[in-house]
Order: C-alpha cells, then sequence, then structure tokens
C-alpha cells in the first residue's frame, strides 16, 4: 500500500483534541437519593461485562475517534500498488520438455510454471498475450489475446510434449513474432543459458528456471531380443544424483504388468552400472522399469517390443569376413551369398552388402557397408554421434577410420567424422556405414558386435514394426493403406487418433508401444523419451536486455478512497443516531 500525501498526517491533531477533551472533560461523582426510578435499569447494566458498560457509556467517543481516524486516512490518499509488465507486446515461452515433469516438493515443474503464469495474467493490464510452447516445431497456442479467461483457458490446457526444446528455433520464432515491437518475452522452463537468447534491442527477457538440485536416477538404456525361447535384456542405468542410490531393476510383461524379474544394484554418485538378464518367459512387449524413490520418475521406464524375428541375414560374400564373425559372436549365422544371387529369394531377409543396388531392389530395409560407385576421401578425428537407438551400447570414443564414401542426399546422419556423414538411414530403415571393413578399426573393437546385435534386431523387425520414434516425430510410414484412414492405437486397444489417408503421419507424445491399423495391415511402434530428456539441469533466474523507457514496467495504483468515503458517512449516520437517542454520554 502507498499513501500520496504524508503532510496530511497533520490532521492528528483533531482526533488527539477530542482524546484530550475525553480525559479532561467534567467528572461527575456518584450520590445517594432515596428515589428507587432507576434503581431497574442500573441493576439491568450491572448485568453486563466491563467492556460492554465502558462501551454504552462511551460509544459516540469511539465512533467520534474511528470517524476521526479514518478522515485522517483519506487525506494521506491510500492506495495499492500494483505492478505491469513492460512493453507494448508480451510472449510467454512455455517449456513442455519432459524434464518440466520432475517433481519439485510434490509439485511438477510444469504445474509450477502454469501457477506462476496464471499469476502473471493478473499484471498484463491490457497487453495483448502471446503463449508458445516449445518443440522442434514450436506451436503458437495463443496469440495476440486481451481477454483473461481464454488466457487462464490455454494455461491450464498445457501439457507436456516430452520432446526436446528446440531453443534456437523456438526463441527464433518468438523474436519474429514480436518483430520490431518494444516486447517483453518470459520463458518458463527448467534451465536455459543466457547465451541461447538473441540479441534484439527491443526485448527484454525474464528466464524462470528451476534453482534446486534434483535427485534423479534413470534407464538411460534398454535393448532385448529372443532366442531359443529365452528373454536376455541388457539395461544401463545412470546415478546423476549426489549420493549412492540402491534400487532394484524390474523386467515387467508391457501387456499387464507382471513382474518376469526383479534384479537389485547399488550405484556410486554420478556413476552408471550396466544389468543383464536372462528370462524364459515370453512377451510380446517388454517394460525395463528402475524401481528407485527420485523427483523425475518419467525416465525410469523403457519399453521395447519382442514379436519374433522371421527375417534371415543374408551377407554379401564380397564383403571382409570380420563382419560375419561379428555376427556370429552375438548368435547370428548370416547366409553368405554372392551379387548375382544377392537378391533371389529375398522377401524375408535382411542383406548386408556394399551394393547400392540393395535399396531398391531388396524388400526389407538392409545394411549397406561401403559403395561400388563412388572413390573413397581420407578423413581423421572423432566420430560423433546422434542418439539413435542403433548406438545404445556402441562406443565410438577409440574407433579409427581412415577413409569414407561420399554420403547419400536426403538420408538422415546418424554419425559424423571430420565433418562428413559416416552412418546414415534412408527414409525406409536401410542402414548405410560410408567405409569399408578394412579402412577402420571398428570390428577389433567390443562395440562393434554390440552394434550388429542392435542393428539386426532392429531390421529384422521391420516388416512387423514400424520402428522407434521420438516424441511427436513426423515420419512417412511404409503400410498397406487399402481403407481411406489409418487409426492409431495404444498397446491397450484405445484409439488416439484417426489419420486421414494423405495426411502426415506424426507419433503421440507419450513415450510407450502403439499400434497402427488400416483395413488389411496392422503395425507396431514405439516412442522413446530422448536422450537429452534423461537428464535434469538446474536453472538461474535472470532478466536481460530492456525495452524503452516509455514502455518499461510500471507501478500503478488502485485508489479505494471511495470505499473509505462511504465508511466515514456510515459512521457520523451512526454517531448522529447515537446523540439523538442518548445525548452525550457522561
Amino acid at each position: 500500500m502507498i499513501f500520496g500525501n504524508f503532510a496530511a498526517l497533520a490532521a492528528l491533531v483533531f482526533p488527539l483534541t477530542v482524546l484530550l477533551y475525553y480525559f479532561f472533560r467534567k467528572k461527575y461523582v456518584p450520590f445517594v437519593t432515596s428515589s428507587t426510578m432507576f434503581w431497574q435499569t442500573n441493576r439491568q447494566e450491572t448485568k453486563v461485562s466491563p467492556f460492554l458498560q465502558n462501551l454504552q457509556r462511551n460509544l459516540l467517543f469511539y465512533l467520534q475517534i474511528i470517524a476521526l481516524l479514518l478522515f485522517v486516512f483519506v487525506l494521506l490518499q491510500p492506495a495499492i500498488k500494483k505492478k505491469e509488465i513492460a512493453g507494448e507486446q508480451v510472449v510467454w515461452v512455455v517449456d513442455t520438455s519432459a524434464t518440466m515433469l520432475a517433481e519439485l516438493d510434490g509439485q511438477t515443474l510444469l504445474d509450477r510454471s502454469k501457477e506462476e503464469m496464471a499469476r502473471e495474467v493478473k499484471l498484463l493490464g491490457d497487453k495483448p498475450l502471446t503463449i508458445i510452447t516449445t518443440g522442434k516445431e514450436p506451436t503458437i497456442v495463443l496469440q495476440n489475446e486481451t481477454n483473461s479467461s481464454k488466457m487462464e483457458q490455454t494455461i491450464e490446457s498445457i501439457s507436456a510434449s516430452y520432446g526436446n526444446e528446440s531453443w534456437e528455433t523456438t526463441l527464433n520464432v518468438a523474436t519474429n513474432l514480436v518483430a520490431t515491437k518494444q516486447a517483453s518475452i518470459y520463458v518458463f522452463t527448467d534451465s536455459l543459458d543466457r547465451d541461447l537468447l538473441p540479441a534484439r534491442e527491443n526485448i527484454e527477457w525474464h528466464v524462470q528456471a528451476n534453482t534446486k538440485q534434483l535427485a534423479n536416477v534413470s534407464l538411460d538404456k534398454f535393448v532385448a531380443s529372443t532366442k531359443n525361447d529365452q528373454i536376455t535384456a541388457v539395461a544401463k542405468i545412470v546415478n546423476d544424483s549426489d549420493e549412492e542410490v540402491s534400487g532394484n531393476f524390474l523386467l515387467r510383461n508391457g501387456e499387464n504388468d507382471q513382474i518376469l524379474l526383479r534384479e537389485s544394484f547399488t550405484i556410486a554418485p554420478h556413476d552408471a552400472a550396466q544389468v543383464v538378464v536372462e528370462t524364459p518367459k515370453q512377451v510380446a512387449v517388454l517394460e525395463g522399469v528402475v524401481d528407485v524413490k527420485d523427483d523425475y520418475p518419467v525416465d525410469n521406464q523403457m519399453t521395447t517390443i519382442l514379436e519374433a524375428s522371421t527375417s534371415e541375414i543374408v551377407v554379401d560374400a564380397d564383403l571382409h569376413t570380420l563382419l560375419t564373425k561379428g555376427l556370429e559372436a552375438i548368435g547370428k549365422y548370416p547366409i553368405s551369398k554372392t551379387k548375382d544371387s544377392l537378391y533371389t529369394n529375398a522377401e524375408k531377409q535382411v542383406i548386408m552388402t556394399n551394393d547400392e543396388g540393395m535399396l531398391q531392389q531388396s524388400s526389407l530395409p538392409g545394411v549397406l557397408i561401403g559403395r561400388t560407385d563412388q572413390e573413397r576421401i581420407e578423413v581423421e578425428g572423432e566420430i560423433e554421434t546422434t542418439n539413435s537407438s542403433l548406438f545404445a551400447f556402441a562406443d565410438f570414443s577409440d574407433v579409427y577410420v581412415a577413409s569414407i564414401y561420399p554420403s547419400f542426399e536426403g538420408f538422415n546422419t546418424l554419425a559424423t567424422i571430420d565433418g562428413h556423414p559416416f552412418i546414415q538411414q534412408s527414409p525406409r530403415g536401410d542402414v548405410i556405414v560410408l567405409t569399408d571393413i578394412d579402412q577402420t578399426d571398428w570390428a577389433l573393437h567390443p562395440s562393434f558386435p554390440l552394434f550388429l546385435w542392435n542393428m539386426t534386431n532392429e531390421l529384422s523387425l521391420a516388416n512387423q514394426s514400424l520402428g522407434i520414434f521420438q516424441p511427436n516425430e513426423k515420419r512417412s510410414v511404409s503400410i498397406e493403406k487399402q481403407s481411406s484412414d489409418l487409426e492409431l492405437f495404444t498397446w491397450g486397444n484405445e484409439l488416439l487418433a484417426t489419420i486421414p489417408e494423405g495426411s502426415a503421419f506424426q507419433a503421440p507424445a507419450k513415450p510407450g508401444v502403439y499400434r497402427v491399423v488400416t483395413a488389411n495391415d496392422e503395425k507396431t511402434f514405439t516412442v522413446l523419451l530422448p536422450a537429452s530428456e534423461k537428464t535434469i539441469t538446474t536453472g538461474r533466474t535472470f532478466v536481460q536486455g530492456s525495452v524503452k523507457e516509455s514502455t518499461k514496467a510500471v507501478t500503478t495504483s488502485n485508489s479505494f478512497l471511495m470505499a473509505i468515503v462511504l465508511l466515514l458517512v456510515l459512521l457520523m449516520a451512526l454517531e448522529w443516531e447515537v446523540q439523538r437517542r442518548r445525548g452525550f454520554t457522561t
């Protein structure tokens, strides 16, 4: 509360005068009278409490004092301060990545941000509000809105998208929306590096982040395969906490949540452990679960599909024998064929060759190792990989590569070396390794057979599964469409969406196993949490940049003088009524 006229405190002389008059007024003394006229009235007054007796005798005095104090209060010109947000336009950028589901004091960071936004709505005044949610394709969920009810409804409807924030793209969208206007952009997130904020003279950035350290134990990697009615699962568990943690790793039936196996573990602070388990029970969907108490349960679970593979592996006889030995080391015994017979009876075969014609002739996604239509170029340096599931257990830190082949245009690059693509993936899922086995020592590293194991498992299921997706990922899929629509179901047969024919296929946001169904075909796929969303970082809350002086944040005052004046008039009316009925107190 603020006061506009402190000089009015001099008016306190009026209530002080009345107070002095009260103390120095003429005192009456009791005396004995033989009359009993007032006896009954006197007895009634003695029955009430001393406080009420005093109030009855001095009611007019109290009313006068209160009225005079209110009069002084009015002269002080009281008002309530109310701060408004700076700028001509306001933009809120809301982080909806999976890490915003981390819990602080029993409440997710996203819910805390939504509560803060609901409070900030009251400070907007008549400024238009735009709300953007993060992601590879940022979404403008509200634009130039001045209706507070619609703002509150939009804030309440915001939910986690589970994908990466893609800060560069999202912040560029926000700055492009305000153009040259003086604007305040608020970022609600768990952590944001101030160096990522675009430097603009007309923008004042307000970053509100989580500043408290949270405990996190994550299931970083999880793969499984079946052989001879036996399930073999490998899990990598990472402890990002400052303390040692103990817990259990669970293998669970994804269809009914039945626990198949339980394995205990203990991990030191900021360390990792690998768990390898086997179970004879057969299931279609297998879940790996880290059973431990932490502040971020979203990354404690991963799911994989364990449908029986019906695909054989065929290796081109011209490829290096180390490839065949690597496959045999993981229990895969390939069929060797010459190029003349490579594509004969290959309807259910995963082909490994250096013939780029495989990309068109093979019915299933295959593996291209090297090329026959291009010359190699020399490279040096370390291999850099993306978060592809193919590299779940593949460590390229010490792998040497002497030369590579030119890349394919339009293919997704999964690994690079010396700035050139090293491993690519075609739109339908073919894996392309752009070097020959004899041009690298990769086949001599333990990671090579693990890479082959993971890759062949994914490719062998290509005729039954659409593969692995990131949350909300858009991708062309290979499925027979005889009907006009494509229906998307959860594994529990809950219909999520109907995708019209010709529309782009987009995976759901929440990690898990899903089914795509048409009239004549059905395939499954898995949505996995991105590796970047398995690490929780603390951030800083800060303000950066400023707007012009004329549009800076201002503090307005809401006066409530009228209410006080009405109260003062009411008190004066009460005084008049008391004086009319009782006269001055004695």
